[in-house]
C-alpha cells in the first residue's frame, strides 16, 4: 500500500471518529416527565392600586400621591409594597397637545387580610383600587414546593425504571433533568369584584401547585 493511500485511510478513520462517537452517545435515549400537584389555601392578599392624573403638571401629582401613599402604608409595617407600572402620555386637542395624563401602580400585600383591608381604605382617599388577588405566600409556597419536587422526582424514577425494564436494559443513567415549580393558579378580583370582596371580608380558596421534572435519560447495556 503506497504512502499515500494509508494517510488517507488515517484521515478518513479520523474524520469519521466523531460521528461514531455521536451515534453511540445518543444511542438509547429517551425523553421522560413526572409531575406531582396538589392545593395550597391562598393566605396571601396582594392589592393593585393606581393614582392617575390627568394637568399640564400631571407627572409631578403622581409623584406627590406615590409618596403620599408611601407614607400611608409605612403605618402598616407588617405589609409589602412597591410600585410600578408608572407611564406618562400626552392627550391631545384638534391634533394639538393640550395636557398630560399619568398613572402608576402602587402594589401591596400580606398575612393579615384585616390589615389589608384596613390600608385599602386607607389608600381610596387619592388611589383608586384596580384588583385584588388571594394566592399563597412565600412560606406556604416554599413548604409544599420541597415535598411535591420529592414526589414529582419519584414519579420521574418509575417511570425510567419501567423504561430500562420493558426495554431490557441493566440500568440508566440521567443525561440531564429541569425541575420546574412555577404552575400555580390563584383568585384574582377585578376592581368590582375586589370592592365586593373586602366589603365581605372574602379571605378563603386554594390555589393548584403542581411540580414538573423533566429530563432524558440514556439506557446501558
Amino acid at each position: 500500500m503506497s504512502h499515500s493511500l494509508v494517510l488517507a485511510c488515517h484521515l478518513l478513520a479520523v474524520l469519521m471518529w466523531p460521528v461514531v462517537g455521536q451515534s453511540q452517545a445518543s444511542f438509547d435515549q429517551y425523553s421522560l416527565q413526572g409531575q406531582a400537584s396538589a392545593r395550597i389555601g391562598n393566605d396571601y392578599l396582594q392589592v393593585t392600586m393606581v393614582a392617575e392624573r390627568h394637568s399640564d403638571a400631571a407627572a409631578d401629582q403622581i409623584d406627590a400621591d406615590m409618596d403620599w401613599a408611601r407614607a400611608q402604608l409605612d403605618q402598616f409595617p407588617t405589609l409589602e409594597y412597591k410600585t410600578e407600572n408608572y407611564s406618562t402620555w400626552p392627550v391631545y386637542r384638534k391634533d394639538r397637545i393640550s395636557g398630560w395624563r399619568s398613572s402608576q401602580n402602587l402594589v401591596f400585600g400580606g398575612l393579615d387580610i384585616a390589615l389589608v383591608r384596613r390600608a385599602i381604605e386607607s389608600l381610596e382617599q387619592r388611589l383608586q383600587l384596580r384588583n385584588l388577588q388571594f394566592r399563597p405566600s412565600a412560606q406556604s409556597r416554599r413548604a409544599l414546593e420541597g415535598e411535591l419536587i420529592s414526589r414529582a422526582l419519584e414519579n420521574f424514577r418509575h417511570r425510567a425504571q419501567i423504561v430500562q425494564l420493558s426495554m431490557g436494559a441493566a440500568d440508566y443513567r440521567v443525561i440531564h433533568m429541569n425541575i420546574d415549580s412555577g404552575d400555580h393558579r390563584a383568585a384574582a378580583l377585578d376592581a368590582e369584584g375586589a370592592k365586593a370582596g373586602t366589603a365581605a371580608g372574602k379571605t378563603d380558596g386554594q390555589s393548584q401547585l403542581t411540580v414538573s421534572v423533566s429530563g432524558q435519560i440514556q439506557l446501558q447495556p
